[in-house]
This record gives structure tokens, C-alpha cells and sequence, in this order.
């Protein structure tokens, strides 16, 4: 009994060890907002023109061009968007207006949201966010 004790305690150790020195994915609790039209075409924080078609995100504090997944939390649906822009308001996320159509928040202009932190490796997936919708839901 004590001999199995050892084995086990053996095994967990390292597996806790392991654990602790992953890199978690950090989540924010947010509103979520989205970019008013006067915005379009004008350069952000990045650089690049704005468009109101590209899944992109302005936000305070998160670096510029990380992914990050925005979570509605009154209805789930999700979106991938880049963030290439600064927001002026603490606590907020400012999503470009397809963004804030997929995540269906259009009618009440504002949305508690669950923010995710994303590793490069979802960029195919946020690249090509319009073909998985349309696969899912015939979307807009």
C-alpha cells in the first residue's frame, strides 16, 4: 500500500509541476462595443485604414495583433477578432461592425462579453471566420 502510495505521488508531483509553468490563456470579463461608420478609412493604432469588414478590434490595453476570441455571454456566439486599434475606454472592446453582427449585438449597440487572449496558431481560423459562419449558419 505505501510502495502504491509512493508510485502515485511519484507520478503527480511532476505532472503538477508541469502545470504550473503553462502559459494559460488570460480572460477578461468585458462590454463590448463596436466602431461607429465616421471611423472607416481612417489609419489605427497599427497603421492600416479601418473597415468595418474586417474582424478587427480596438481595445486599451491588449497588444496590437493579438487574436483574441470575444464571447457574448448573453447568447454565446463567438467571433476571432484581431486587435489593430486603440479604445480610449477602460474595460471595452470596440469590434468592427461585422464582428459585432456575428456576435448579434447590433440592436442594443453594447454586449457583456468573455475576452480570450489567442496563440498566433488561430489565425487560419480568423482569416477565414466568413466561410465557417456560412458553413454553420448560412450567415449574413
Amino acid at each position: 500500500m505505501v510502495k502504491n502510495l509512493i508510485i502515485v505521488i511519484t507520478l503527480i508531483i511532476p505532472f503538477f509541476a508541469y502545470n504550473q509553468g503553462v502559459k494559460k490563456e488570460k480572460v477578461m470579463d468585458k462590454k463590448a462595443t463596436f466602431y461607429h461608420n465616421k471611423f472607416v478609412n481612417r489609419k489605427t493604432s497599427t497603421g492600416e485604414k479601418f473597415d468595418q469588414k474586417k474582424y478587427t478590434a480596438a481595445h486599451k490595453t491588449i497588444p496590437l495583433n493579438t487574436l483574441v476570441r470575444v464571447t457574448n455571454t448573453n447568447n454565446g456566439r463567438s467571433v476571432i477578432v484581431r486587435v489593430n486599434d486603440r479604445c480610449p475606454k477602460r474595460g471595452v472592446i470596440d469590434l468592427s461592425l461585422i464582428a459585432a453582427k456575428k456576435l448579434k449585438m447590433i440592436k442594443e449597440g453594447v454586449a457583456p462579453v468573455k475576452v480570450e487572449i489567442l496563440s498566433d496558431d488561430y489565425y487560419d481560423i480568423w482569416l477565414k471566420q466568413d466561410e465557417i459562419f456560412n458553413l454553420f449558419d448560412g450567415s449574413e
